[in-house]
């Protein structure tokens, strides 16, 4: 769901939201973490990025997964833009392009109108809530600006990954925490069910 979910924001919302829900995913970071990042956060020779002091978590910085960085090295070069139409009283529909593009130096990657603070997690909530109403998807009601976080948390769970390991990349001090993230869906549930070939075998033998 979750591929599905963020092509359904760039096509029907707009490419900063895009970028902002890929990078909660692919950081594994809450929303306020992604909006407070600037250009010059990103290592790219140390492959890391410095995530901000938040919640009684310190300042860290973040190992770029390797599976991940063409994707981001893909945003810092070529940015993200989307041809879209728009209604314009007289003028009628009106064509233009959707773009945004990877800053420099000390500039945030999300910058609010002004250009000197970046944009607040109220606004993304504002986005998300109305692009979620046209999504169609089991639980998609339950999709909020931390979605993608925890969609990660469940696919370190589900590929085994030790929890000390994901607990540090998902900055979670508390093993109760932890267990708390990232639960299956009934869809993910019954992807997983239906790939687990000795239970498909021993429910053929009762049914068959």
């Amino acid at each position: 769901m979750w591929s599905n979910w963020r092509n359904h924001i760039l096509k029907n919302s707009s490419t900063w939201l895009y970028v902002a829900v890929t990078l909660t995913h692919a950081l594994c970071a809450r929303i306020t973490e992604v909006l407070k990042l600037k250009a010059s956060d990103f290592h790219w020779t140390g492959r890391t990025v410095t995530i901000a002091a938040l919640k009684r978590q310190p300042q860290v910085n973040k190992v770029l997964l390797n599976a991940i960085l063409p994707t981001l090295r893909g945003l810092k070069k070529n940015g993200k833009s989307v041809a879209r139409k728009r209604r314009c009283g007289v003028r009628g529909t009106v064509s233009f392009k959707d773009a945004w593009r990877w800053p420099t130096g000390q500039n945030y990657l999300f910058p609010d109108r002004t250009g000197k603070s970046h944009i607040k997690k109220d606004v993304v909530c504002h986005a998300l809530q109305k692009v979620r109403n046209s999504f169609r998807a089991m639980d998609s009601h339950k999709i909020r600006s931390h979605s993608g976080r925890h969609t990660m948390i469940n696919v370190l769970k589900s590929e085994n990954v030790p929890a000390d390991a994901g607990m540090a990349f998902a900055r979670i001090s508390h093993k109760r925490t932890y267990d708390l993230y990232g639960q299956l869906n009934q869809l993910q549930a019954g992807q997983t069910l239906n790939s687990n070939k000795r239970l498909k075998k021993s429910l053929k033998s009762v049914y068959s």
